[in-house]
């Protein structure tokens, strides 16, 4: 059902009202019955044909006013069972959505725990190795500042040695 059916389902209702307010009487209405006409007080009836013809009038007046206290009634009815169809409708759809919701977001979940689960493990990984080369580091730390001079030398002398190489080498290839 569409988001306007509440908007249609209240124009329909209102039509109707006044649809039936319409076909009520159309003699102005006061509080109290008697249709709008007093009779004086000190006015006594004439005679039978007149209290006579004002029970009819009454009487018409009340049937008229019976009929389209009906007729609410049955419209309002109508009215209820309309909402009580729209209601249940929306009920079944919001219930049918939220089992979806759950259902994606129960996905998801598991989703990003193996996610988690995966990077922990990277991260595990990652740490161990960081350990390991940690305790190379300072096992080659240990060996290098227990003769660090010695250390230097060695590296400089190789190279003065490459390059001597290098050079006898050259001549070697040129003779």
């Amino acid at each position: 059902m569409s988001s306007s059916a509440p908007l249609d389902l209240l124009a329909g209702v209102v039509a109707q009202e006044a649809a039936a307010l319409a076909r009520t009487s159309t003699a102005p209405r006061t509080r109290r019955g008697g249709g709008g006409v007093r009779k004086p007080r000190s006015t006594v009836s004439t005679g039978d044909e007149d209290a006579d013809s004002k029970r009819a009038l009454r009487a018409e007046r009340n049937r008229q006013s019976a009929a389209a206290s009906r007729d609410r009634k049955k419209q309002h009815l109508r009215d209820l069972e309309n909402q009580v169809r729209y209601l249940s409708e929306m009920a079944t759809t919001l219930q049918y959505k939220s089992h979806v919701d759950l259902k994606e977001w129960r996905e998801k979940k598991a989703g990003y725990e193996a996610e988690t689960a995966r990077l922990a493990k990277l991260l595990n990984d990652a740490l161990a190795e960081n350990q390991a080369l940690r305790r190379q580091l300072d096992t080659l730390r240990g060996t290098s500042n227990a003769t660090p001079v010695a250390a230097s030398r060695s590296t400089s002398t190789p190279t003065m040695n490459n390059t001597s190489n290098n050079t006898n080498s050259t001549d070697t290839a040129a003779a």
